[in-house]
Parts: structure tokens; C-alpha cells; sequence
């Protein structure tokens, strides 16, 4: 196979893989066929079947590149000559800590604590990092770690057709704006007022507050809205 060749067959694997995810976001994994891949994509189902096996397989791969991307972003970092060896190795460590003290005092889970110590203790982490590369004391990191839980004390976990992604996704993505902007707060000069660790005491109080409805069951929050349990439907074929 010529290189010509082979990068048209990788650009169309994409193509196909990126209307699959787009149906199966839409539609649901069960309810979207090969067949509507394809009228989604305006080629034959034959020319589908050529570059994958079945409908399972070309979700495995979807999941496999997925993955892969998400890696070399890591990568990336890791590769980065600007940063030194130590300081990343820091910056994890600094990263882990604070988990380790969020889930020995509190919790990590959002059916435990809700959205505010899942995403919330995600971005902690993250925020203490950065602060920790750019040179931050390990009370900054702690500060950066609070202001960002307090920030978000409170956020229900309400996933829509009890899956991880609505509103799941975007919540995660305004965490990392938060631990990136909170960072840069802490290295200007601003600190916390409340302690860490009575901030992550206080955000397992919250959380263990919070009705069942909205602790990851899906029965409360935007996934009992209208738009949310017709997407429910959607999921699980019940149109």
C-alpha cells in the first residue's frame, strides 16, 4: 500500500468514526446501526463494513483513539523541554497529595458527595499542580486547592440517563478553567481564608446533605428535565 494510499484510509476511518460518536451521542449506542452511519455520512453501508468489522468493533476503535489522544496530550506535557524533569515529578506528587487528602477525609465519588467532589476535588488536584510548577509554597498549593472547592461547594451530581457526560463533560471543562485561573490568583497574591482542610470537611458536609436525587441517580437536576428525559429515552430506546 503506497503512503498516498495509506493516509486516505486513515482519514476515512476518522470520518466514519467521528459520525458513529456523533450518532451514538445523539441516538444511543443501541438505537444507531451501520446502516444509519453511513446515510449520515452519504456513502454506501458496504464501504462502512470495508474499514470495520461490525458496529462493536468500530466503537472499540472510537474508544481506543479516544484514549490515545487523551495520552499524547499528557505526553506533550511530559516531552515538554521548558519544564524540568523534577518539577513535573513534583507537580504530580503535589497533584496526588491532595487527592489523597480530599478521599482519606472525605470523598472523591459523586454518588457520595456530589458533582462539587468529583469535578471539584478533580480541579483541586489540577490547580495545586500548576501552582506547584510555577513555583508556588506547598500552602499555596493547599490555597489554590481550597479556593477551588469552595468555589464550586454545593454542585449536585445530576447526570443525564445516569451516564457520564451530561452535564458531566462541560463541568469537567469549566474545572480546568477554574484550576487555571485559580493558580494564577494564588501566585498573585491571594490565599484562602478558610484552611484546606476545613474546606474539604466542609464540602463532605455539603455532600452528605445532599438528597439521593441529586448524588448520581439521575433523579433529580437537569436529568429530570424535559429535554433530559427525552434524551433518556433516546439512550435507552424508549421512544
Amino acid at each position: 500500500m503506497t503512503s498516498q494510499r495509506f493516509n486516505k484510509t486513515i482519514e476515512r476511518k476518522k470520518e466514519i468514526i467521528k459520525a458513529a460518536m456523533q450518532l451514538f451521542s445523539e441516538k444511543g449506542y443501541a438505537q444507531t446501526s451501520m446502516r444509519d452511519i453511513a446515510r449520515t455520512m452519504g456513502v454506501s453501508l458496504g464501504l462502512c463494513y470495508r474499514y470495520f468489522d461490525s458496529k462493536q468493533i468500530l466503537f472499540n476503535t472510537a474508544i481506543d483513539l479516544y484514549i490515545e489522544e487523551c495520552c499524547n496530550s499528557y505526553l506533550a506535557i511530559l516531552h515538554d523541554s521548558t519544564i524540568t524533569i523534577k518539577d513535573k515529578i513534583d507537580a504530580l506528587f503535589t497533584s496526588a497529595a491532595v487527592g489523597m487528602i480530599i478521599g482519606m477525609n472525605a470523598t472523591l465519588s459523586g454518588a457520595e458527595g456530589g458533582c462539587q467532589a468529583e469535578c471539584g476535588s478533580a480541579a483541586a488536584m489540577g490547580s495545586a499542580a500548576v501552582v506547584e510548577m510555577m513555583g508556588g509554597t506547598p500552602k499555596m498549593c493547599l490555597d489554590a486547592g481550597a479556593i477551588v472547592l469552595k468555589n464550586i461547594l454545593g454542585l449536585v451530581c445530576d447526570p443525564v440517563a445516569g451516564l457520564v457526560e451530561i452535564p458531566c463533560a462541560k463541568r469537567n471543562a469549566a474545572g480546568a478553567i477554574s484550576a487555571l485561573c485559580t493558580a494564577d490568583m494564588v501566585m498573585a497574591g491571594v490565599g484562602s481564608k478558610i484552611p484546606f482542610d476545613d474546606t474539604v470537611s466542609a464540602m463532605y458536609k455539603v455532600g452528605k446533605s445532599l438528597p439521593s436525587a441529586l448524588r448520581e441517580t439521575a433523579m433529580g437536576g437537569v436529568a429530570v428535565t424535559k429535554a433530559g428525559l427525552e434524551l433518556r429515552k433516546k439512550v435507552f430506546g424508549e421512544e
